[in-house]
């Protein structure tokens, strides 16, 4: 079993990252009110927990896919 490396995935995810970043302070400076601020922190954690979940249990049902049969 070998393994690709994946610096061009890492490299993708940095930029995504920095671009994310910059859309994040955008948002908020566009957003008034700490309420609405507070609102939007909420909704991006829960966009990226589940997105975290997301990729896991693909990853996981991939990894279970690739796996040889016994």
């Amino acid at each position: 079993m070998k393994t690709r490396p994946q610096t061009r995935w890492t490299q993708a995810l940095a930029i995504k990252f920095v671009v994310y970043l910059i859309g994040f302070f955008g948002l908020i400076a566009l957003v008034p009110t700490f309420r609405e601020i507070l609102r939007f922190l909420l909704f991006a954690a829960g966009i990226v927990v589940a997105g975290g979940v997301g990729v896991f249990l693909g990853l996981m049902l991939i990894g279970g896919l690739n796996a040889p049969r016994r």
